[in-house]
């Protein structure tokens, strides 16, 4: 698995825990998310911002925050494909 493929996995599993973590302890399993999420981002700005030491952790430097999307992601893959790839043209 090559550097890039490694960095894309753990920021996927990242993102993926803190949306998790973040549905747990707002609806607390009661009930569903659904009405909750459905205005905001999948995955936020300041979420992302929260991943530098993973960035870091695969390049040996943290994440540029300049590069997040202001209002994040519709979703993880998302996030993934623009911070690790970057496909977008605002890079």
């Amino acid at each position: 698995m090559s550097g890039l493929a490694k960095l894309a996995e753990a920021v996927s599993q990242a993102l993926t825990k803190e949306r998790e973590s973040c549905e747990a302890q707002v609806v607390g399993g009661n009930s569903s998310s659904a009405d909750l999420w459905e205005d905001m981002p999948a995955v936020d700005s300041k979420t992302v911002a929260r991943l530098a030491p993973v960035f870091k952790r695969h390049t040996g430097r943290p994440l540029d925050i300049r590069r997040i999307r202001p209002g994040g992601y519709d979703s993880v893959e998302e996030a993934v494909q623009h911070l690790v790839y970057g496909d977008d043209d605002s890079i």
